[in-house]
């Protein structure tokens, strides 16, 4: 009986896997900050169809757009900016959500600019317990 309850167990587990998990989280947050010794200028975000602006980041500064939480399509996102009085730059980013996010909890993208005025982005997700 314990042999056919743990083959039970591991079909579903197998099963579960191979059926294509696929959680659906949303987000509510872009933040941008910017780790550099000069401004960032005209920050343009395209994500989800809709666009999110940051006009003037100081150094070391940040700029945060906060909205309703909506679904994450996990399409990818459109990135312009300039750093100091330099030439406008462009990047195409895709985020995966790390697979120990709770789908419950809303995501945050965060853009951290460089010094050097390049471009990394990750997602951060409030804590359930604070």
């Amino acid at each position: 009986m314990k042999k056919a309850i743990t083959l039970l167990v591991s079909t579903c587990v197998l099963a579960a896997c191979a059926g294509g998990y696929n959680p659906q989280y949303n987000i509510n947050e872009i933040v941008i900050n910017n780790n550099s010794d000069q401004a960032v200028r005209n920050v343009s975000i395209r994500a989800g169809g809709r666009v999110f602006k940051c006009e003037n980041i100081a150094p070391y500064g940040m700029c945060a757009n906060r909205f309703a939480q909506r679904k994450y399509q996990n399409d990818g996102i459109e990135v312009e900016w300039a750093l100091g009085n330099g030439a406008r730059q462009s990047d195409s980013l895709q985020l995966d959500v790390p697979a120990t996010f709770i789908t419950g909890l809303a995501l945050r993208g965060v853009l951290d600019v460089g010094p050097g005025g390049g471009i990394e982005a990750h997602f951060e997700q409030e804590t359930p317990f604070r």
